[in-house]
This record gives C-alpha cells, structure tokens and sequence, in this order.
C-alpha cells in the first residue's frame, strides 16, 4: 500500500484543517518538497514520524505529551483554541483492497488503539525517518575513545529490527529491555519475604528447590548468550553491505569492522551486574594496507567520516531479513539530510536513493535548500519518472 492522503490538524506548524479535506494528497506517488525555513515542511516529517513511532510507546502518557499544549513535550499548534483538538491521520491506499487509515490524537482512546495497532507498528519498522541530526549522532562518534555506536543502534535501530534467531515476534530492543531486567526473582530460602536473582551460587546448594532456581539462572545465561552470538551475525551481516556501498559508491579505499564485544553479567542476589556491549568501528584496512589505522577518530577525515556513517546507515535501509518486508507502508522520509553531506557525496546519495530505494520504498524529500531541490527534479527527469513524482513548493507566510 502506498501513502494517498496525510491530515494534520493543529500538530506543529499547521492551524486547524478541514477535516474533509487532507493537508497534502499525494495518491500514492514519491514526494519532493521544497519550503523556506518557517514553511511547516518540516511538520511532515513529524507527523508521519509521531504516528508511527506512538505504535512503540509502553504508556499512554509518552503519546498524550505531544498533545499537550503548551507542555515540555507539547507538539499542538500554539495558536489552536483550546476546543480544536490536534490530530494525525494518514490514508493508505491500493487498488482492489480497502482503505487504510492511521489515526492519531491525544484522547485516551486513540493512544491505546494505535498502540495495539501491530500493522503502524510494522509500518514503523519497515520505514525510515532521517534528518541531519541521526546523521550527526553517527559523526559524534568519532569524538570518544572507542567510537562506540552501542547508543546510537539502541535508540535507532533496535526497536526496529527483529532477527528472528533471537525471538520470533519482538524487536531486537524489546530483547533487549528484557534482558536488563534480569532473570526473574525467586524467594529466598532463609528470609521468607525476601526476592533476590537466581545465580551461579545456587547450582551445588543442598536444598533442591535452590537448584531449580539456579535453572531459571541457566536459561537467562542461555538467552544473553543467544542475543550476543546473534547480534554479532547481525552486524558482520551490515559491516559487509557497508564496506560494498563504500568502495562501490563512494569510491573509499577503506574498510570498516562493527567490532563486536558482548554485553556481560555479574548476578548476585541482589544485583545484576550488567554491563552494556560495545559496538566498536575500526578501520582494519586502508589502502590495501592492514591495521595501520589505530586511532580512526583523529586519522580520518569529514568526508571519509560522512561516507562511513552514509554506508552503515544505507546498509541498514536495505536489509529486509530482519524488518517486515509486508509491513503495509513502507516509506523513507528525509528532511534535508543531504545538506550536512559535501557535493559529491550528495550526488552519490540522491543517485542511490532515485536509482535503488525507490524500488522499496515511497520517498519522501523535503528541503529547505533550492539549490538541492532543482538538482533532484532534474535527476527525476533525467530518468523519465516523472509521473511517479509529486513536487511542491511551499512559502512562508509572513
């Protein structure tokens, strides 16, 4: 199904809409939007952003904040009266099949409906929503001692994958909250009311019912060890995809490596002792020579730092094995993420996404960047695609 209609009603920069009649109706069709700064593009981006993203949420509460005017949170218009209630909704749409629709607005009611919704909820992990700033979270790397990207893939992509060798039906995230967690309590044997973690020092205790606890520890032991064996597979699976990207299309003599070391544990009765993996980016190859890099931070330049972070994240874009490849709406919004990039690695960008990802996924560009914006409608023409294009110019009203 593809995206026809998005109706935004007092969210971010639009006042109340005519509930008939959608904010942008876009039949289905990719989307290139040129806007001032100050035009409300950016308003696009998140509201397809917020309504999908609301599917993740564990409470009611991390939704309602949006609609709270006037809050910490508050994404309600600031000039909507306090009867005109702020809403989302996108209309999906294929031939022969019925409408669907996404809504979303701040009453009870719809919170908890969208949160139900596994079909948002797989929309969300089979879209992708990037801006200049995940690109500068990746950039940001390079200034720690490690370049660890262990946040960055806990907040951006984890919630979104689910590799099946690690559990069927949750994301890599959800694993992973639970993992934190611990295995679950037991009582313990000398103090009735007290609960304390199955450990290691239960296996050889005398009382059975301490050994069959210890079983409980075995399998989270076995869990752990299954997330951190599978994670690996996962990432030399991205590492390979992004190290092709990088000499195929950004023409790098380099290589990277998603160093691997697995999170640990140190349970005793009353502590976890866990501690987080770290996803450490080396260089074991550059210019044909090995480990001559040590220090990839401070040797590497911006534009060789800018294709790195580029080639991970399109190497995530294009894996379908661990997101829903069915999923109902699959779309790939940009928010002038080409701007932070230099020319030539612009031009690789736009030519990736007009030539490869436009297959799988419905674009949607917004740029307050005229320049770049003219720059695309001639590639779009340049490949006779016209017609599978909606290009609009939005103003700043004074």
């Amino acid at each position: 199904m593809r995206l026809h209609e998005l109706h935004i009603n007092n969210f971010k920069f639009f006042p109340k809409q005519d509930p008939n009649s959608p904010l942008l109706k876009i039949d289905g069709k990719n989307l290139l939007i040129y806007g001032e700064n100050g035009s409300g593009k950016s308003t696009i981006y998140w509201s397809i952003y917020t309504l999908l993203e609301s599917a993740f949420k564990t409470a009611n509460i991390e939704v309602s904040k949006y609609f709270d005017k006037g809050g910490e949170h508050g994404l309600v218009n600031i000039h909507s009266p306090k009867n005109h209630k702020a809403h989302i909704k996108a209309v999906l749409r294929e031939t022969g099949i019925p409408d669907v629709e996404f809504y979303l607005d701040g009453e009870t009611a719809t919170i908890e409906a969208i949160r139900a919704n596994s079909a948002v909820r797989e929309s969300g992990m089979a879209s992708d929503f990037i801006n200049y700033r995940v690109l500068l979270q990746i950039h940001n790397i390079k200034h720690s001692k490690e370049n660890n990207l262990f946040e960055w893939f806990k907040d951006e992509i984890f919630p979104y994958i689910l590799i099946a060798n690690i559990n069927s039906t949750k994301s890599v995230g959800d694993v992973l909250k639970a993992l934190k967690t611990g295995p679950s309590k037991v009582k313990a044997l000398d103090e009735i009311d007290k609960l304390i973690f199955p450990n290691a020092s239960m296996q050889h205790h005398a009382e059975d019912a301490v050994t069959k606890d210890y079983k409980k520890f075995q399998k989270y032991e076995r869990e752990l060890k299954k997330w951190n064996n599978k994670l690996k597979v996962y990432l030399d699976g991205i590492t390979a995809r992004a190290n092709e990207i990088l000499a195929q299309d950004f023409q790098q003599n380099f290589e990277i490596k998603l160093d691997y070391t697995a999170s640990k544990i140190n349970v005793t009765e009353d502590n976890l002792g866990w501690e987080d993996p770290i996803i450490e980016l080396k260089i074991p190859v550059y210019n044909s020579k090995r480990n001559v890099v040590k220090r990839p931070h401070t040797f590497l330049n911006e534009a060789k730092w800018t294709s790195i972070g580029l080639s991970i994240r399109l190497a995530i874009i294009e894996d379908w094995t661990n997101r829903p490849a069915t999923a109902q709406l699959k779309a790939l919004v940009i928010d002038d993420m080409l701007l932070s990039l230099d020319m030539s690695n612009r031009d690789i960008v736009l030519n990736i996404l007009l030539d490869r990802y436009v297959n799988d996924y419905q674009l949607i560009m917004l740029t307050h960047d005229r320049f770049f914006f003219e720059l695309a409608q001639g590639k779009i023409n340049a490949r006779n695609r016209v017609g599978d294009w909606l290009k609009l110019e939005m103003c700043k009203i004074s």
